[in-house]
This record gives structure tokens, sequence and C-alpha cells, in this order.
């Protein structure tokens, strides 16, 4: 978006004109923007996806009050991702790293993704003397994720043979190909109860604790604690109210709780090491990230307080409002280092 609005990447002859071949024509026809027209037209870019998602659930009524449930859950994605720079085109003649020996690029490679997640618990529900009502459950929760990658990159393209492998010269110190790959696992583990108490349609207390585990998280601190209280008031059914045409609907509530959410990416307490570099021509391993063996999770703690209010007959009018206040502690963030300590940032919580 650099042109000018009037001018036109092609010459009079309906070439387009780049660097490669701009001293051909008048200077004119030199317009700001054609070199990048060129790189879109002679490069493609593809995924495939095949994505299946699998749910179940189960529930058996153990007791008059006491049930079991458990809900299963599978997210499979397989990708495979294609690249090809034409080596007919001025972008795919350059000899650099994107094409190296002057003569196009060809990648390809595959991503696999599975991940399931199951919740299995038991829930004790029951009314006494018609006022007292009581819930109780307790869940055990697990998260497994599995991931793996490949791909290879080949140069030196034979532009007859168009987005194939088959078109990949054989390496070579011109047309030194390079393949790449990965592999990581993660899990989450979660057990957790939840309690909630009404008095007569009223009064409600609820709380709730999970103890969870993540391998994302250094081992120091895999496993922690997390927990909320609330309490709400229906005073729509108290007896001053119960029979109001203009307050269909009153509700206050608050609540307080702690939440936490551990690093995004596998592993980065670990310091890990990569086969990406070389010298003299021979590959050899560098440290790629320093890691935190005391790396835990992001805290966020939070306090809440509304109402919930409901004029004229059917709630037509509704009107909410909230007041909170959240505290994150232990926030996730990459420090910057020295250049002379070999690594870009250091992650810290």
């Amino acid at each position: 978006y650099y042109a000018l609005p009037y001018e036109y990447p092609y010459a009079s002859d309906g070439t387009l004109v780049h660097p490669g071949n701009r001293s051909q024509y008048f200077i004119l026809d030199q317009r700001e923007g054609s070199q990048a027209l060129e790189r879109l037209l002679n490069t493609a870019n593809k995924t495939d996806q095949l994505k299946a998602i699998v749910s179940t659930s189960f529930a058996y009524q153990l007791l008059p009050s006491l049930k079991i449930s458990t809900r299963a859950g599978i997210d499979y994605r397989n990708s495979n991702d294609m690249y090809y720079i034409n080596p007919d085109s001025y972008y795919g003649s350059r000899n650099n790293t994107t094409t190296l020996g002057g003569r196009g690029r060809f990648e390809e490679g595959n991503r696999r993704n599975f991940n399931i997640i199951s919740t299995t618990g038991l829930t004790y529900a029951k009314i006494f003397s018609n006022v007292h009502d009581v819930e109780v459950s307790g869940f055990y929760e697990y998260n497994y994720n599995n991931y793996n990658s490949y791909g290879f990159t080949g140069f030196g393209i034979d532009g007859r043979l168009i987005e194939t492998p088959a078109g990949v010269t054989n390496g070579s110190a011109t047309f030194l190909p390079s393949i790449s790959g990965g592999k990581t696992k993660s899990a989450l583990a979660s057990f957790m109860a939840v309690g909630r108490y009404t008095y007569n349609n009223k009064y409600t207390l609820t709380g709730s604790y999970r103890y969870d585990g993540s391998t994302r998280v250094a081992p120091v601190n895999k496993w922690h604690g997390f927990y909320s209280v609330g309490a709400s008031w229906m005073a729509k059914n108290e007896e001053f109210l119960k029979n109001s045409t203009l307050i269909s609907d009153l509700r206050f509530r608050t609540s307080y709780g702690q939440t936490a959410s551990p690093l995004g990416s596998d592993f980065a307490y670990l310091p890990t090491y990569g086969a990406n570099t070389s010298y003299g021509g021979v590959t050899g391993i560098r440290p790629l990230s320093p890691g935190n063996p005391v790396y835990d999770w992001e805290y966020v703690t939070e306090f809440n307080a509304g109402f919930d209010l409901g004029l004229f007959r059917s709630s037509r009018i509704r009107i909410s409002a909230d007041f909170y206040n959240r505290i994150t502690s232990n926030m996730f963030f990459d420090q910057p280092l020295s250049a002379t300590a070999g690594f870009t940032s250091l992650p810290l919580s």
C-alpha cells in the first residue's frame, strides 16, 4: 500500500514489472509495490485439515438423592501444510535463506493434535422439610494433549514439477535440504468439590474447592488448590415483594474466589537444546531457552458483588449491575536478558 492510486504494476505489454526486469522498461514503469505482487502470484501456501470431534455422556441414579455421571470428549486434528515458491519467478531466483541456491523452494509438513477431556463425579441433592435445599458434588477431571509435527524443506526446484516433492533436487552443497519435527505431551488433573445450600428459595450459600496438577508447571509448584465462596439473596421471594407487579425479579449476590492458569506452552520451565545450528558445515546442538525451575501458576483473585432486577411482567425490562475487584499475581512475562547471557529472555512468573 505504498503505491499511488494511479500506479499500475504492469507495463504496456502486460508484463509485471519487478526489480529483475525493470531495467528493460521506461523509468515510469518502475512502480511501487510490484515486487510484493510478483511474490504473491508465485507463492502457494496451503493447509488441508482433517478434524474430528466426538463426545459422550452417561448418568445413572444410584439412589433417589445420589447420581453418578461422566462426560468425555475427544478432539482430533490432522493438518498437512504445503509451501511452494516458483523457481522461475524473480522471488524464487534470488539466492538467500528463503530460496537457497536461487531455484525456488518446496516445503511440506504434517501436524497432528489429539486432545481428550473426561469428567466423572457424584452428586448428592436433597430437600429437607421443604425448605432446606442441599446439593453436594465431587468430580475428577483429566485433560490430556498430545502434539506431533514433522516436515522437510527442499530447494533446487524443477519448474516443470509444480507443488510436488518430486521437483526437489537431491541434497547438495548448493541445495542443502532441511528437516524439522517436534513432539510434546501435556496433562491437567483436577479434583473438585462443589456445595450449595438454599433456605426456603431465598438465601443461598455456595462454595467450591479444586486441587489441580499441571505438567506445564515446574514440579515444585505443580499441585495447587483453589477455592471460591458465594452468597445470594432472592429478595423477590420475600413477603414484602412477592405480590409486587412492578418488580418481577430481584436478586442480590456476592462472591469471592481464586483461580489460576498454567503457562500456555509445554515445559517452558525446562532448559532446552536444539539441533538447529551448524559449525564448519557440521550440524550442532545449542541451548534454546534457560528454563525456570520455580515457575509457578498465574493467580487471579476476584471479589464480585451485584444485583439483578426485573421490572414488569415476565421481566420485560432487566437491569444488572456488578462491582468487581480482580487482582492478578505471579503474572507471566519474559524478562529481557543481556546478549552476553546467550538468551534473549528469561520466562518469569
